[in-house]
């Protein structure tokens, strides 16, 4: 029993550094907010994401960067996270919506 309850203190600690809203031990699949501003939500939309395994091994870029690069906006008005954790997998996504730029984004 005592190595059963050590076992889930350690899976617990995987991945503890995320900033998802809430998670789960065995399957989360969560989205929330992260940032405004006082533009309304733009009509592009770009997705960035990054994943890790084991919580031992990550890749990939969810910056806001290469989200905006994505959409193919230069105007950021409003950024989302997505994240998905399957037991041994983690997917963490920034969306950002936006504007091309120009007089309409102003």
């Amino acid at each position: 029993m005592k190595k059963i309850i050590a076992l889930l203190a350690l899976a617990s600690l995987c991945g503890c550094a995320s900033v998802q809203p809430v998670g789960g031990l065995i399957y989360a699949d969560v989205q929330g907010p992260v940032a405004t501003t006082h533009l309304p939500k733009g009509p592009l939309r770009g997705e960035a994401c990054a994943t890790g395994w084991f919580g031992l091994f990550a890749t990939g870029d969810a910056s806001v960067a290469e989200a905006a690069k994505a959409g193919g906006m230069s105007i950021v008005s409003h950024i989302d996270q997505h994240s998905t954790n399957i037991v041994v997998y983690t997917k963490y996504c920034t969306v950002a919506y936006g504007y091309k730029g120009g007089a309409k984004a102003q």
